[in-house]
């Protein structure tokens, strides 16, 4: 953790939900890793697995990392993950369309089963709350996926705000949905923390405002290669307690 770690007292936190509370996209490749197998046992296909791998994950590297590609897929993550099968090897096995659909909507199962929230995320939760904080999610993509992930792992309960994407009308890294939870939470900004996995989303706009940063590296990034500075860095959710006033 910094050293020059904020330790004030805060009215409210507010919370990313995947890859911060709990794995999402941690868990995308071994998800894509077990479709692919199941599909070249299914298609009789006779290619090894790690070859359809890379191009899986090298046509998701670059379909995730247009911003404007990004907002439309996850309107519907279902038929992006679709297009990136076929992109990914329809020309390359000439193979019909349904099949490679399959194999993306066997993905979409195998990934969703392979979710886990991370270690004490509802004992800090818990925590937070017998501490008087008000708590709430900012999150990207639709209003039925997040919250049903809220609710599949019992949390939606400690949250007092939920700012998501498909029910606010703009996600991160917009800064206007910072700017909506301001004036609907009526908080001044520095009694504020935003707690995220994400640099570009979670961290650089909420700064910009004048909010409180708590960055978690969760996928290992290297700090060097980024002008994005947290206000703190933790390695894991209970870390929080040690920030707050």
């Amino acid at each position: 953790m910094k050293k020059n770690q904020i330790t004030m007292k805060f009215e409210l936190i507010l919370f990313d939900l995947d890859d911060t509370l709990m794995a999402f996209d941690l868990v995308g490749k071994d998800a894509w890793s077990k479709a692919i197998e199941l599909f070249i046992k299914e298609e009789n296909i006779q290619i090894e697995k790690n070859i359809l791998l890379d191009k899986i994950q090298n046509t998701r590297k670059w379909y995730w990392g247009d911003s404007e590609r990004h907002k439309q897929g996850r309107k519907n993550i279902i038929n992006a993950r679709r297009q990136i099968a076929q992109l990914a090897l329809k020309d390359f096995l000439n193979i019909d369309r349904e099949k490679l659909d399959d194999l993306a909507d066997d993905y979409t199962q195998i990934h969703e089963k392979s979710w886990y929230l991370f270690e004490d995320v509802e004992a800090t939760l818990k925590l937070l709350k017998k501490k008087g904080m008000k708590l709430g999610i900012m999150t990207n993509g639709t209003s039925e996926s997040q919250r049903g992930k809220l609710k599949r792992f019992d949390i939606e309960k400690y949250f007092d705000y939920f700012f998501i994407e498909g029910e606010v009308g703009y996600g991160k890294p917009d800064i206007r949905i910072y700017e909506y939870m301001l004036e609907e939470t009526k908080i001044p900004n520095n009694k504020i923390m935003m707690v995220g996995d994400n640099l570009v989303w979670d961290i650089e706009p909420p700064k910009k405002l004048g909010i409180a940063t708590t960055w978690i590296n969760t996928k290992d990034i290297d700090m060097n290669k980024t002008n994005i500075l947290p206000d703190n860095i933790i390695e894991r959710i209970s870390d929080v307690k040690n920030i707050i006033g």
